[in-house]
């Protein structure tokens, strides 16, 4: 592989990477913003989710 093709490889796994973190910081986000009587569920689904992008 030459550089400009290793290049390529790496700009598209930074904005894979760049993805993932984003879900991350929004699904931890949303949990810190749920309020309500059944909000432990939801906080637990939200959390989970934000493990499984990271």
């Amino acid at each position: 592989m030459n550089n400009i093709e290793e290049n390529k490889v790496i700009d598209v796994l930074n904005q894979i990477m760049e993805m993932e973190l984003s879900g991350v910081v929004r699904y931890t986000h949303y949990s810190l913003m749920v309020y309500g009587y059944n909000r432990i569920p939801i906080v637990s689904w939200l959390k989970s989710n934000a493990l499984e992008a990271n």
